[in-house]
Formats: structure tokens, C-alpha cells, sequence
């Protein structure tokens, strides 16, 4: 107001000090020659590269895992994730697909005392939507994504066998498992994420991706959802509940034993839903 005033002034040739509008108008003069400009925050290049690289390929990813990948301090990683306004894909709700091991730490805890250090190991697993027989496993440290297992997981299954479709949910939506979904001429059932944007159209499975996108949009995810069958992976979570039942822990030390140990499991599982599974039907 007051330089607006002032350059009305100086068109009608009167020239007066900005000192002494503000004394006329009882303005502070701090008002009119301090103003704070507020940069926008800069985020450098060699920080933000890597980690929308990774969260791309593993959206479910939070920033602590992508600080401890990438070696960043986390407090610079969780700041970047609030400037760029990148949001983390958050797990559906259903069982955890770890299981606890007895380390080292515990181990030690347990017979001299002092805290203890819980190690965890993922499982990954591929389940027959009809038959419920557990196909495919793999086990993982809990450090390692459910993306980059999916390929290994299709692999366990002859290239002889046809595949009708893969359901999983959304951590999965990334290119490496829509190609590996697409090699294999299968149909993939991934809900997008709530912010995705169309793929380039290189391979079949960025092609499907997007007809999928394109789907959801235009039904809500809500219809989509029930238009693919994509709530029929609660079975493969009550599969999960099933392991997890015959026992939350591992009793084997080193890694190896551990993955036998529960093959073991998966294959006394499997024997007792060859007996047979129930059938279950609405009443009334």
C-alpha cells in the first residue's frame, strides 16, 4: 500500500519519503522495506534420484527402509518424502508373512540375560486359488521386499502349467512383477495405487497395467475390486494363518535350516489339504 502510494504520488509530481507515509498512515517502516521471502526448499539431485528409483520399483517401502538401503541419514530421506509429497503404499490389512527366529541375541538373552534382539524371516508364498495347495515359497530376510520375490515365486511353476491370473495386492504393482506376470500369459489382478500414472506402453505387462488403471478410474476401485475377484486373496491370507499356526518360531540357527524347517511345514500342510478342504456356501 505504501510504494503504491507513493508511485500515485510521484505520476501527480509530488514526491514524498516512504519515512514519511509510514508516519501518516502509522505504519511501521520495517513493514515496507523488510519483507521475508520464503525460498522454496531445494532437494539435491543425488538424494532424490535414488530414492524415487527404489520406492518406484517398492512402494511400500517407508523412509526408514530407504534410508537404511541407500546408506541416507533417515531424518534427510523423511524430509524429501515431505516436499516431493510421496506416499507410502501401506500393506493390507491381513496376516504378517514373517515369522520369528530364535537369533543369536535371544539366545544369549535367554541364558545370561540382558536384551534381547529379534530377527525375523519373510515368507512369500504362491497359493492355487481352488485347491488351496501351497505351489511356490520363498523365504527371505525381513529386509528384502514382496515385489522382488514374485519372479522366483512364478518360476517354482513348470513353464508347461498354464497360469490364469496372479492376485496380490498392491505392493506388487511395479513393472518387474506385471512383466514377469505377462511372460508367463497370465492375468495380472493388482490394484494401482490411488496416485499411479499410465506406464509407457513397451512391454505387455505396462499395457495391461494400464488397461487396468484406465478400468479402476472409471468403475471406482471399490467395483473394480469386485469385477476382478480381487477379494478372493483372503484365502491365500488365511494360508498364511494356517503356517503361522503350526508354530510362530523357528528353532534351526543358521539360514538354511531355517528354510528347510519350514518347507518341512508348507509340505505337511499341503498333505493335509490334499485330505480335503471345507466347502462353504451362503444360506438362506
Amino acid at each position: 500500500m505504501i510504494r503504491r502510494t507513493q508511485q500515485g504520488l510521484i505520476a501527480e509530481g509530488v514526491v514524498v519519503s516512504v519515512a514519511k507515509l509510514c508516519a501518516w498512515f502509522g505504519i511501521p517502516r520495517r513493514t515496507v522495506y523488510y519483507k521475508p521471502v520464503k525460498a522454496a526448499p531445494k532437494v539435491e539431485a543425488r538424494f532424490s534420484e535414488p530414492i524415487k528409483k527404489l520406492i518406484e520399483e517398492e512402494p511400500s517401502f517407508g523412509y526408514r527402509t530407504v534410508a537404511w538401503l541407500l546408506g541416507f541419514n533417515k531424518n534427510t530421506v523423511q524430509r524429501i518424502f515431505q516436499i516431493k509429497g510421496w506416499q507410502v503404499r501401506k500393506r493390507a490389512v491381513g496376516m504378517r508373512p514373517r515369522i520369528q527366529v530364535e537369533g543369536e541375541g535371544e539366545w544369549h538373552a535367554r541364558k545370561h540375560g540382558g536384551p534381547k534382539r529379534r530377527v525375523w524371516r519373510k515368507i512369500h508364498l504362491g497359493v492355487d486359488e481352488e485347491t488351496l495347495e501351497i505351489r511356490a515359497v520363498e523365504i527371505t530376510g525381513s529386509h528384502i521386499g514382496d515385489a522382488p520375490v514374485l519372479p522366483d515365486l512364478l518360476s517354482q511353476i513348470s513353464e508347461g502349467q498354464e497360469i490364469g491370473s496372479v492376485t496380490a495386492d498392491g505392493a506388487y504393482d511395479t513393472r518387474k512383477c506385471h512383466d514377469a506376470i505377462a511372460d508367463r500369459g497370465a492375468h495380472a489382478v493388482i490394484p494401482p495405487r490411488k496416485n499411479a500414472k499410465p506406464w509407457k506402453t513397451v512391454t505387455a505387462g505396462a499395457v495391461a497395467r494400464n488397461e487396468a488403471l484406465r478400468a479402476s478410474k472409471y468403475l471406482g476401485r471399490a467395483i473394480w475390486r469386485r469385477w476382478r475377484g480381487y477379494h478372493r486373496r483372503s484365502r491365500v491370507e488365511t494360508k498364511m494363518h494356517c503356517v503361522k499356526r503350526m508354530g510362530q518360531r523357528l528353532m534351526a540357527r543358521n539360514f538354511d535350516s531355517q528354510v528347510a524347517e519350514l518347507q518341512v511345514r508348507i509340505a505337511v500342510l499341503n498333505g493335509y489339504t490334499a485330505l480335503g478342504i471345507p466347502i462353504t456356501e451362503a444360506a438362506g
